[in-house]
């Protein structure tokens, strides 16, 4: 499935929900960490219309993840200024003293989204949270296997939001429409 609704990657929410989440949780590995951000992006798509840190999912081995997201955990961007607030040993996670300065960068709506997932998700075992991921609809009709492939927000909503589709299309609102990333080059002003 192509897909239509596509965000542009925030960095600067993305470090802030890692940073969060991290804190809230004093010490997390980087799998669980990704589950958990996955949940907060795909939930909060749902309830509000946008994600919160914009990534483009994708289904992998271990279950869905915000792919960008991985990329800062992995160093794979010029981009360090995710290790200012968190800091990461063996695949381990813990916040720094600058957590807090990380985390300004997050609404109360998106903090909320982040709180609900840690109530849902916090206690569980990194292996049973991956195995759960295995199992979500939008994951088992998207992977292939030995493959990061991406999961469409249109699958989302197919599966949890079926009234926001007609035809077999997205019914875009216009708050999700003024996130999305544009199809069309942006114009130069004529001067």
């Amino acid at each position: 499935m192509h897909s239509v609704i596509v965000f542009d990657f925030c960095r600067d929410k993305a470090i802030g929900a890692m940073a969060y989440l991290a804190k809230r949780l004093s010490q997390v590995d980087k799998a669980k960490l990704l589950k958990l951000l996955y949940f907060a992006d795909r939930d909060h798509f749902l309830s509000s219309g946008r994600p919160i840190t914009g990534a483009t999912q994708c289904a992998m081995p271990w279950g869905p993840l915000p792919s960008e997201c991985l990329d800062l955990l992995n160093g794979l961007t010029s981009d360090e200024a995710l290790f200012e607030f968190i800091s990461l040993t063996n695949n381990r996670i813990t916040p720094t003293n600058a957590v807090d300065s990380g985390i300004a960068n997050l609404s109360s709506d998106e903090i909320e989204e982040l709180d609900r997932v840690l109530e849902a998700y916090g206690d569980w075992d990194t292996w049973k949270l991956v195995n759960h991921t295995h199992s979500l609809p939008e994951y088992r009709d998207t992977y292939v296997e030995g493959t990061s492939t991406p999961i469409p927000y249109e699958v989302m909503l197919k599966h949890y939001a079926p009234d926001r589709m007609l035809f077999s299309r997205p019914v875009v609102s216009p708050l999700t429409a003024a996130h999305m990333r544009s199809p069309f080059p942006r114009a130069e002003p004529d001067l």
